[in-house]
């Protein structure tokens, strides 16, 4: 995110607003004009139309490998729906 200069004396105790990249992700436009509606990064954010939100995070799936899993593979018939990690 970037944020931008409200003209504020830093010292003075006043809060900068920060513009939130609601248009999303813009790898394309040069820097120099790009809107500040858009993100040159977004990591673990995700756009919504009124702001960013957090990435909730990840879950720890298979643990305990003694070597790293080179294969993910994911099962599912009916409501049965499992994932297997292979070394």
């Amino acid at each position: 995110m970037r944020s931008y200069d409200s003209g504020a004396n830093k010292s003075s105790g006043r809060v900068e607003g920060i513009v939130s990249p609601v248009r999303g992700l813009n790898k394309e436009s040069p820097l120099a004009g790009l809107s500040q509606q858009y993100a040159i990064t977004l990591d673990n954010w995700i756009c919504q139309p009124d702001g960013i939100v957090t990435r909730q995070g990840a879950a720890n799936h298979a643990t305990g490998f003694t070597q790293a899993p080179r294969t993910l593979m994911t099962y599912s018939a009916g409501a049965v729906a499992q994932m297997f990690a292979a070394a």
